[in-house]
């Protein structure tokens, strides 16, 4: 049986990393990107009560945290989209779709961006959110 997880591609913030980092394996890995639950209410970016001692716990696991923060790799973009979309477009990989968001914005075209922002924004989505042009 698993004893934590190996890898974390974490990017919401707040409690969600709190949670992986709690829950990493011995010599787990996690790799942050950003902190969406931290883009409209800075309050996930400060620490809370509730806050766990990050050092102590990477330490007592042997884990390792990364920032990872993407226009540091800017120039590797193009070469790694068009490996990605290789990828999707042979079915090698699949990519989730919030279902809600294929009817809530597919009628008002660039209008609708907005509101398919505010909606990933508040957590409704669970998958990528479509916006159709």
């Amino acid at each position: 049986l698993p004893t934590g997880l190996n890898i974390v591609y974490e990017s919401v913030g707040g409690k969600l990393f709190e949670t992986a980092i709690q829950n990493l394996a011995l010599k787990g890995r996690l790799i942050t990107i950003g902190s969406i639950s931290g883009y409209q209410n800075s309050a996930s970016f400060a620490p809370s009560a509730s806050s766990i001692n990050i050092p102590t716990v990477l330490l007592q696991k042997s884990a390792t945290l990364r920032g990872f923060f993407l226009p540091h790799f800017a120039k590797f973009s193009h070469k790694y989209f068009a490996e990605l979309s290789e990828l999707q477009t042979h079915g090698k990989l699949k990519s989730g779709v919030d279902q809600d968001s294929l009817d809530l914005f597919s009628n008002n075209g660039l209008p609708d961006v907005f509101d398919a922002v505010e909606y990933l924004h508040q957590g409704k989505n669970i998958g990528k959110v479509v916006v159709k042009l």
